[in-house]
């Protein structure tokens, strides 16, 4: 059965138009986090990873490196491990710039692999077709190129509470994204070493950044936290 944003984008597509004009004509234009974008820290056990995708993945909303997602996920590690790092991200990444980005990378070797993609696949004219082509594509890169023990996806955020949208885009991308969601949730059930981390909690619009489209501060560490509780929940698992 088609879905009902699907069915309704004849309509709607005058007035999603319109506003996505004003939305790009208004929102401020954030810049990507400054700080670095890799590094050893910790003790413990040996651990290698990688961070990709998009504006979230590259610290849009904070003031720096370690005030995003890649500073609060590895300080986080280094308590438990002896963390190798790296952040491969760039905003307005969707998924066929982040392949085509991650086929020119050098062949190495990283234990976990972080993902965050899709808001802009949403934003943009892929299908629910091509996303789920593209993250079978995606999925069989990264094991070709990094040969990771886990490839953990981030979910599309709910994009019918960005701050920055309006009715009835907020509608809109809100149900292409929970749509997306659900495909991804399929594409990962058939490969072992991918899974899904879902960071929704008590976070709300004011936790958002100022642009009320990226994450701020208090998501970032939020993130970090919820993507370290589970890599380390893999470890001990593999462990015992």
């Amino acid at each position: 059965m088609p879905r009902l944003y699907r069915m309704m984008l004849p309509i709607l597509a005058p007035v999603l138009l319109w506003q996505a004009k004003q939305l790009k004509r208004t929102i401020p234009r954030l810049p990507e986090a400054p700080g670095k974008r890799n590094g050893a820290l910790g003790q413990g056990r040996p651990l290698n990873l990688l961070i990709i995708g998009d504006s979230a993945a590259a610290g849009v909303g904070a003031t720096s490196q370690s005030q995003a997602l890649s500073g609060r996920l590895s300080q986080a590690l280094s308590e438990q491990f002896e963390l190798n790092w790296c952040l491969m991200a760039k905003s307005g990444a969707d998924i066929r710039s982040c392949i085509a980005f991650q086929d020119k990378q050098s062949a190495q070797s990283y234990d976990v692999i972080l993902v965050s993609i899709g808001v802009n696949d949403v934003t943009g004219s892929s299908n629910a077709l091509a996303w789920h082509s593209k993250l079978e594509q995606l999925i069989a890169l990264l094991h070709d190129k990094y040969t990771p023990n886990h490839i953990i996806f981030t979910k599309v955020p709910p994009m019918q509470e960005f701050a920055a949208l309006k009715q009835p885009m907020r509608w809109y991308l809100g149900a292409k994204a929970a749509h997306f969601n659900e495909i991804l949730a399929n594409v990962v059930q058939s490969d072992a070493c991918c899974r899904v981390l879902d960071i929704d909690g008590e976070l709300s619009a004011e936790d958002m950044a100022s642009d009320g489209f990226h994450p701020g501060p208090v998501i970032y560490q939020h993130w970090g936290y919820q993507a370290s509780g589970t890599i380390k929940k893999l470890y001990k698992e593999n462990a015992a």
